[in-house]
């Protein structure tokens, strides 16, 4: 290449680009960078940005999709956020280790293999089977959620708390007054020992009124759900 054909730009500027370039093709962001070389090249607007400044809703629809797509290796088309999750109350659930997910409504059959991806016990199918739990347990439920990214911990002997856990102060309350119980050697603070019918939802009636939602809104994690959040 002759330097006059460059322009305004020298060589060693040329060549340093180039370098630049080839080490963002060969990282951990090699296909996303040959993406954006690619899209350059042929004058492409960028599908991610527009002349105005993208909303918080937009951002988080975007990285999602292209989580998820990446995850299922398909293309998977992500609804708009609910007019709920704005900053600041997401701001708020946080504070309940509540992060919002888009759950797309996609099958995970017995012989699905998914990078990544924690499979549930095949009991879940067997149960299928035999009618002893709902057809369709093995489906994920398109939509918005707050999932629950609290770090849990493996039942014991029945003294296991979650650690550094947000509700416990709620449990404390309520057990206090006798609304739930417990076992004997649960920590009156303790996730464990809540009945799901009964107990749990005047848990979550206590986290509605916080966060300005209905108690209808609120439940407990479905299993495949469960595995889909890690």
């Amino acid at each position: 290449m002759l330097e006059n054909m460059l322009g305004a730009c020298s060589l060693p500027e040329v060549r340093g680009l180039l370098n630049d370039l080839f080490d963002k093709l060969c990282g951990d962001q090699g296909k996303k960078w040959l993406e954006e070389l690619k899209r350059f090249l042929r004058r492409e607007p960028n599908p991610y940005i527009s002349g105005e400044e993208i909303s918080f809703s937009e951002s988080l629809v975007i990285q999602t999709q292209k989580l998820l797509s990446r995850k299922f290796r398909k293309k998977i088309t992500v609804d708009p956020v609910p007019a709920w999750f704005t900053p600041e109350n997401l701001a708020r659930a946080v504070k309940f280790n509540l992060k919002p997910i888009f759950l797309p409504g996609e099958e995970i059959g017995e012989n699905r293999r998914i990078k990544g991806w924690v499979m549930p016990d095949r009991d879940l199918y067997r149960w299928e089977k035999e009618g002893k739990i709902a057809s369709d347990s093995h489906c994920l439920k398109h939509g918005w959620y707050l999932a629950d990214f609290s770090r849990g911990v493996d039942y014991t002997d029945g003294s296991q708390v979650f650690p550094d856990d947000p509700l416990s102060p709620i449990i404390e309350k309520l057990r206090q007054a006798q609304k739930i119980g417990k076992f004997d050697k649960a920590p009156i603070g303790s996730r464990f020992a809540i009945v799901p019918q009964s107990e749990w939802p005047l848990v979550f009636a206590e986290i509605a009124n916080d966060l300005g939602l209905k108690q209808e809104q609120i439940r407990l994690e479905r299993a495949i759900e469960f595995n889909a959040i890690g």
